[in-house]
């Protein structure tokens, strides 16, 4: 909590927020009622909507092989290209969460590089926000292993 202070509270910080809730609320309400594919996307197309309301979309795409800084304006085509980028990483890790630890190893090692990222470019705030969501992720991991373990050992002891 100390991290979110030390961060403070604006519009985009906000819009993160408001699109992961939108997010958090789909998972919840899909682990409770199945929900249909069409209508997960429908949420998940809200929650990137949100993001681009609160400001937050891509402005710039950067190709480091052209000649000078590599990166360019791409003016309202940031607003798609937001939109399939938050649809297309979330479904990326709900794929990826099929294997065991897949999904938080992924995250954990997108969120370090991230994080390393940040710090070398001079956004402390994109980097306490990636540090965090490592820690959660190693955190989560940590946690699922331990019940497997409690689980096989269960399942050892009891035949």
């Amino acid at each position: 909590m100390y991290s979110l202070y030390y961060i403070g509270f604006n519009s985009k910080f906000d819009g993160i927020l408001a699109g992961a809730s939108i997010i958090v609320a789909m998972g919840i309400v899909d682990d409770i009622k199945e929900l249909k594919p069409k209508t997960k996307l429908i949420f998940q197309i809200i929650a990137a909507c949100v993001l681009i309301l609160f400001g937050i979309k891509v402005n710039y795409i950067t190709i480091p092989f052209l000649p000078g800084t590599g990166s360019f304006y791409i003016g309202w085509l940031g607003i798609p290209i937001t939109i399939l980028w938050v649809v297309g990483m979330t479904n990326a890790v709900n794929l990826i969460d099929g294997l065991d630890g897949l999904a938080c190893g992924v995250c954990t090692i997108s969120a370090l590089s991230l994080f390393g990222v940040s710090i070398i470019s001079g956004r402390i705030t994109v980097g306490i926000l990636s540090i965090i969501l490592s820690g959660a992720c190693v955190g989560f991991y940590i946690i699922t292993l331990i019940q497997q373990v409690y689980l096989w050992e269960i399942l050892v002891h009891s035949f």
